[in-house]
């Protein structure tokens, strides 16, 4: 990294309502509109020769990389110089892919084994639903915890500890829900969450769709300290337009967490997102 450019850059920042309690997608339209690519996919996976131990070197090779990248530095150092109180004691990432299958999700998991080791985190606990068999094996060899139940983002933080919630390149709905189901100062004061970029978000989303697509995030944006990390990585497509964010606000205005309606969520938009994620 020369000397002139900036490891990372502070965000500084607007715009917003909710409706009611729809799924972000249910099981049946879910399996409706992917099903022909997961069987596909596990029927491949299980017909393949499965060695775990040349699949967890591989692994081991990935996160060696991110953790002598750049990249991986700036995280680190953002996070570790960001004062939290209480230090975070667990990471939980959601969409992580199909490890096997990508190295994109491979990774990314990368990047959580290193962010354990160097924050020196035992808790990590991963939320896919669309895991292969073998996946759960490499995972479970990890000493990760799986929770294969889709709760869409839906995860309520613990308040006496700090949690650091990994959403690569996710649906902005799960960010949404996730913010919903913590809508509180003190509970997302316990929350470090790397993710796609806030202001982006609000940015890139029509006025129209803003407020049930994103109501949450476009209402915290404003109080969020995000850092955006420059995009050093050598694989561009795995970590573009992540960036870190706090919620470290001392004051919010009177009456700012009063609304919290369950979000609901128009799932015409959801399928075709999740569709180009299903396989990464």
């Amino acid at each position: 990294m020369s000397s002139d450019e900036e490891p990372f850059v502070l965000v500084t920042s607007k715009r917003q309502k909710s409706k009611n309690n729809k799924p972000i997608l249910s099981r049946q339209s879910h399996k409706q509109h992917d099903s022909g690519k997961l069987i596909q996919l596990f029927a491949e996976d299980n017909g393949k020769t499965f060695d775990k131990s040349a699949e967890l070197r591989k692994i081991a090779d990935f996160t060696q990389k991110i953790e002598n990248s750049d990249y991986f530095r700036q995280s680190v150092d953002l996070v570790s110089n960001q004062s939290t109180e209480p230090p975070i004691t667990k990471i939980v990432c959601f969409g992580i892919g199909h490890i096997r299958h990508c190295n994109t999700s491979r990774y990314q998991l990368a990047y959580i084994l290193a962010l354990r080791r160097h924050l020196q985190v035992e808790s990590i606990q991963f939320h896919e639903p669309l895991l292969t068999g073998h996946d759960e094996d490499l995972l479970n060899a990890l000493h990760c915890e799986l929770v294969s139940i889709n709760i869409e983002g839906k995860l309520e933080i613990n308040p006496s500890e700090t949690t650091l919630v990994f959403l690569p390149h996710c649906p902005k709905q799960l960010i949404n829900n996730l913010l919903w189901k913590n809508w509180s100062a003190n509970a997302l004061r316990r929350i470090v969450l790397i993710s796609n970029s806030f202001q982006a978000i609000v940015q890139q989303t029509p006025t129209s769709c803003l407020g049930q697509d994103a109501g949450y995030i476009s209402r915290i944006e404003r109080h969020t300290t995000e850092f955006s990390l420059r995009n050093s990585f050598e694989h561009r497509n795995v970590f573009n337009d992540i960036a870190i964010h706090f919620f470290n606000a001392d004051h919010y205005e009177d009456n700012f967490f009063d609304h919290q309606l369950e979000p609901s969520y128009d799932t015409s938009e959801l399928i075709e997102t999740i569709d180009r994620l299903t396989i990464r």
